[in-house]
């Protein structure tokens, strides 16, 4: 069936995941996916020590027998490359740390984001295949997802004059997000860095075999229902009471939910439900519900000041998914969702809710080939200071409707009764 006909709504069936490479017998390249790109990598100092083998005709760098096609991404510690694995041949990321950050103790962070990514299976969280180290580059394998980040895809909205995503398309896009966040929440994985850049929109090509994929732009049609949660740099595997025990301020402004910010060691699951918030938000909207001149402000914009109001950017929205937001925002994370599996059940309700868009044609990409994840100049922003500086600053939870609602109800009823009392006193 063609990808794009199928309703946006629908899940793909869950791929199987294919067996690590070590030990089996390389495949002829006549059985790889062509036409690859091939970038001319000879100037990357980051694989100046890499070994280099034959691919194509060309000598390319290679890590663990991986040939490496192009660079993907680059962040402030990592850079990802294309490569295709020798074994089952296939297309995959490979993740390289940066040469002036291998010390003992970001080796140790950058092989626990490895672990914890292999220690979750789902076909809406990217998955780790292998962790290793070559003359000095220490680096993990990862699936490879053909497609665009959601903020990627937001900018290509606004280049063309839309506002943000339709309603229809950030719910499904979120809804995907939150199902491989739900997962890695039962395994006690706490993400702490949800946002648009870490969320990957396959294209139809990449939900099928390489035989079977699809010509023209219609392979190249993003299927927000298939999209993928990344980048668990920032994730920890919570203690006992479900945090993650971080002493500084880690995450990204904009993004971090207020506790991450004034007091890390009790920010628990609730924080990714706050990330998950924010990101509908901001796809919605088209920039984020707290905003400030640098980091610093956006992060105490964030603790000590309401939202701005996503009825006032986006009235058309049904009332379900504005409710939804509010309280995936709220300054106190009691009164958010609990995790990410009651946020998605409270997901899909407003997905079901009157008043919803139809399913709108599926986008086709503008650029071939397109980057598997498109890293800021810092994957996640650490504040320096703001815990410092917004300690014992708390921003108290700000009222809730239905409560005022039930003081008034039971004020009014209190009055009713005395004015009965003071009626029959008199007329004795």
């Amino acid at each position: 069936m063609d990808a794009s006909n199928q309703d946006p709504y629908l899940t793909p069936p869950t791929p199987k995941r294919p067996a690590r490479s070590a030990g089996r017998p390389g495949r002829p390249e006549s059985d790889i996916p062509a036409p690859l790109p091939l970038e001319d990598l000879t100037g990357d100092v980051l694989l100046e020590s890499a070994p280099r083998v034959m691919f194509q005709g060309q000598i390319v760098p290679s890590l663990g027998g991986i040939p490496l096609l192009a660079q993907l991404g680059r962040g402030s510690m990592a850079a990802i490359y294309l490569g295709i694995d020798p074994g089952l041949g296939i297309e995959v990321a490979v993740k390289v740390l940066k040469l002036r950050l291998a010390q003992p103790d970001m080796i140790k962070s950058f092989q626990r984001e490895a672990r914890l990514a292999a220690k979750v299976e789902s076909p809406h969280l990217v998955y780790v295949k292998d962790v290793s180290e070559e003359n000095g580059l220490h680096y993990f394998v990862m699936e490879y997802v053909p497609g665009m980040t959601a903020s990627a895809y937001l900018r290509q909205v606004r280049d063309s004059g839309r506002a943000g995503l339709s309603e229809t398309e950030a719910l499904a896009i979120c809804i995907a997000a939150t199902e491989g966040l739900a997962v890695a929440h039962r395994k006690g994985i706490i993400h702490r860095d949800v946002k648009p850049e870490n969320i990957l929109i396959p294209n139809a090509n990449a939900l099928v075999p390489a035989e079977a994929r699809i010509a023209g732009d219609e392979g190249k049609r993003l299927v927000f229902s298939a999209a993928k949660l990344a980048d668990l740099g920032l994730a920890h595997a919570g203690d006992a009471s479900g945090g993650f025990g971080s002493a500084g301020a880690a995450g990204t402004p904009g993004y971090m939910a207020p506790e991450q910010a004034t007091d890390p060691q009790h920010a628990f699951k609730p924080a990714d439900v706050f990330g998950l918030g924010a990101t509908l938000y901001t796809l919605l909207a088209g920039d984020t519900p707290f905003r400030g001149n640098d980091k610093v402000e956006v992060v105490m914009n964030t603790v000590h000041k309401p939202h701005l109001p996503l009825r006032k950017s986006r009235p058309d929205l049904s009332a379900a998914t504005l409710q939804l937001v509010e309280q995936c925002l709220d300054k106190d994370p009691a009164s958010r969702f609990p995790d990410a599996s009651a946020l998605l059940e409270a997901l899909q309700s407003c997905r079901a809710a009157p008043g919803q868009y139809q399913p709108s044609p599926s986008p086709v990409l503008d650029e071939t080939p397109v980057p598997l994840v498109e890293l800021p100049a810092e994957t996640a922003d650490t504040v320096p200071g703001a815990s410092a500086r917004l300690s014992g600053r708390r921003h108290a939870p700000s009222p809730r409707v239905s409560e005022r609602t039930l003081f008034l109800l039971i004020v009014g009823v209190a009055a009713l009764i005395v004015l009965v009392l003071l009626v029959l006193f008199l007329s004795v």
